[in-house]
């Protein structure tokens, strides 16, 4: 007894087609592993690129901060010559910047600077009335 198929064979027998089917299904395991590599290639690349991206973005990050203190820096320099000018082309020495023990002293005598120039203080009439009982 004999099988055969209900479709139609237009290159013959069954058994012929076989050999003719494997060969077809071996280019395309072939083309299938040459697209799989290619692909692995691919993003690999990519990969590479999103690396690449990230190192340039940190130093154009860098490099702003760089900029924006340079900016300062001629602003300063922009300002201390204005400043020099104004003053007679003297240049002027910045004052350091006082410690904490310093700011508190200079705090206290200016309070007491303050009532100097306010005059004596007058007597608080409670005070008064405390030491004539």
């Amino acid at each position: 007894m004999t099988i055969r198929s209900t479709r139609p064979d237009a290159e013959g027998s069954s058994r012929e087609a076989r050999p003719d089917l494997e060969q077809k299904l071996d280019q395309m395991l072939a083309t299938l592993a040459e697209t799989n590599r290619k692909a692995e290639m691919a993003h690999e690349a990519i990969l590479g690129l999103k690396n690449k991206v990230a190192e340039v973005r940190r130093d154009n990050i860098h490099l702003e901060g760089m900029l924006a203190s340079q900016a300062r820096s001629q602003w300063r320099q922009d300002f201390d010559k204005e400043v020099q000018q104004e003053s007679g082309g003297q240049p002027q020495k910045t004052p350091r910047k006082p410690g904490r023990c310093a700011s508190r002293l200079e705090a206290r005598n200016d309070g007491r600077i303050e009532q100097e120039a306010q005059g004596p203080s007058q007597p608080d009439p409670d005070d008064l009335a405390k030491q004539t009982v």
